[in-house]
């Protein structure tokens, strides 16, 4: 019986496994673009997400402006109760013992008030467009940090590579090195002077790749997502560089078009002339419909007639004029006049200052440019130089310090050649942002109306 027992468990185990769905292994996440990301960005980024709170906020207070012009009605119940302790010796029917109940509805209708509620409307119009326009800068400021940081991460992978590169040529040549001084052909110098190097590069590659780590964390709070989540960016830095379409003269003339900041100003300047207006309306009067309607029940303890019954409308114009305020209005509109004079030198200083940016990455960009042609021609030269080093040393016509020499000159010229794309990039995306766009397409195809 034990045996049989025991047959029984394996068949049910055997059973349980096979049933069992298989293990998977952890799934790699899909590598992200630099395009994916910057499309993620926009959707998940917390600050993308409180700029369009601040715009639905503007939405729903242009529609209460709106809800200013239009009629008012209240309506009012009240029931009281008088006692009156006198009551032998009162005449007034108003003031004996009695249950009165009132249903009172009023309604009010602006008809002028000076300019004030239309010029509310126009503000509140603007302010909406402003919101708009700072969702719209905030977008474009994330479409430039997310690509900048991209570019870090990419800078750092191609310099991680070229240590790598030259920490798998150190290695060699410093087993090379402890060859010849075994047999007697190098001496103990070379062997210390490989041991040097390699050290130094390994360093260097532990750095770059702990700096392409710090550039992932920070893209990835940029796309709203867990630092701790497994992400990995695709692509490489010279995927990217190609020439740009436009001149630095259409690049400023397009900015102050599309500019979010500038456009911004300027719907700022707008709104404080309407502030002027608002403010001045109050030296006028304010005029306005009043209709009413009441329905009174007055229910007597001890009358002759029980209960009285009213109905009556109510209707009238209700004409309001300060005439006198001690100055406060004079005071408010020029206040309000000061603030569309400093919002005006606002606006005509960010115009300054975008023609200053997209020159200033203009000439990065030609600058990286000429540094990109450069350091592709001493990268070929220095890949030759090191070739033949290592054969001179391998032969003996060379020393160590040669070949260390000339493995120094080729990762000095990879690592240019990285840092001169990367920094053009760099450039690029900040010309981007300078312009007010997200891509290079916008710049003369991004529709700048607003409603």
């Amino acid at each position: 019986m034990p045996c049989g027992k025991t047959n029984l468990f394996g068949v049910l185990l055997m059973v349980a496994l096979l049933a069992a769905p298989p293990l998977r292994a952890e799934e790699t996440p899909a590598p992200l673009t630099m395009e994916k990301a910057v499309e993620e960005g926009l959707r998940a980024n917390q600050g993308i997400q409180a700029a369009q709170s601040a715009m639905a906020r503007a939405e729903a207070a242009l529609k209460a402006a709106w809800g200013a012009l239009l009629p008012r009605v209240d309506a009012t119940y009240v029931r009281n109760r008088i006692h009156n302790d006198s009551e032998a010796s009162e005449r007034d029917a108003d003031y004996l013992n009695q249950h009165t109940t009132t249903w009172t509805i009023n309604l009010r209708q602006p008809l002028f008030y000076g300019g004030a509620l239309v010029n509310q409307v126009a503000k509140a119009r603007l302010e909406r467009t402003r919101q708009k326009l700072l969702l719209r800068q905030t977008q474009v400021e994330l479409a430039s940090d997310i690509r900048q940081t991209f570019v870090n991460i990419l800078w750092y992978r191609a310099t991680a590579r070229a240590y790598a590169t030259s920490v798998e040529r150190l290695r060699g040549h410093l087993q090379a090195a402890q060859a010849f001084f075994q047999v007697g052909e190098k001496p103990w110098l070379a062997v210390l002077e490989a041991q040097v190097d390699l050290a130094d590069a390994e360093q260097n590659l532990a750095k770059a790749r702990n700096q392409e780590r710090v550039f992932t964390v920070k893209l990835q709070s940029l796309l709203g997502r867990s630092t701790e989540e497994n992400a990995h960016f695709a692509g490489e830095l010279a995927d990217f560089v190609g020439e740009f379409p436009y001149s630095r003269e259409e690049c400023i003339a397009r900015a102050s078009a599309l500019r979010p900041d500038i456009r911004a100003l300027e719907a700022m300047v707008e709104m404080a002339d309407k502030d002027m207006r608002i403010a001045a309306s109050d030296a006028l009067p304010r005029v306005s419909l009043n209709l009413g309607y009441t329905d009174q029940n007055i229910d007597y303890d001890n009358y002759p007639q029980a209960e009285v019954n009213r109905q009556y409308v109510s209707g009238g114009v209700q004409v309001q004029w300060n005439l006198f305020a001690g100055g406060q209005t004079y005071q408010e509109v020029q206040q309000a006049r000061h603030d569309k004079d400093r919002l005006s030198a606002k606006r005509d200083e960010a115009r300054t200052q975008a023609r200053s940016e997209i020159t200033q990455f203009f000439l990065e960009m030609q600058d990286a440019r000429s540094r990109m042609d450069v350091a592709k021609a001493s990268m070929a030269s220095a890949q030759e130089a090191f070739e033949m080093a290592e054969v001179r040393f391998k032969t003996g016509e060379g020393t160590a310090t040669d070949v260390l020499d000339a493995q120094t000159r080729v990762v000095n010229a990879e690592l240019s050649l990285a840092r001169a794309r990367a920094e053009y990039l760099q450039a690029q995306f900040a010309l981007l942002r300078a312009v007010g766009v997200l891509n290079v397409n916008e710049i003369f195809s991004f529709s700048v109306a607003e409603d």
